[in-house]
């Protein structure tokens, strides 16, 4: 074989090398803090609620749960603050019917 012939070959090897060694761009995305909302039914018509906000440089996310006015606190919320979030937790009651098919609102999203 002629040495010329090798040329093509070389360039496409030098070009596959290049592609593989350059520098690519980071992707970027904007930050996640999400929250939690837990519901355990604990006899009819009472309920365990946990629920988990986020905080950021002190910052709690500014949510707020509104659920239907038969809702009401059976224990006083206690809270926990974590390095990342809020823990919230109470007993709510809603009457004989439960939460089946009533509306819980996330105010401020």
């Amino acid at each position: 074989m002629k040495p010329g012939h090798f040329k093509p070959l070389w360039w496409a090897l030098l070009g596959l090398v290049l592609a593989v060694a350059a520098p690519m761009q980071t992707a970027r995305a904007h930050e996640v803090r999400s929250a939690c909302l837990q519901i355990d039914e604990l006899g009819p018509g009472k309920y365990e609620m946990l629920r988990r906000t986020p905080i950021l440089s002190g910052m709690r996310l500014p949510v707020a749960l509104k659920f239907s006015d038969d809702v009401h606190n059976l224990t006083q919320p206690s809270e926990q603050e974590l390095s990342d979030s809020l823990l919230e937790r109470r007993v709510i009651g809603t009457g004989p019917d439960g939460l089946a098919g009533k509306r819980i609102e996330f105010v401020g999203l």
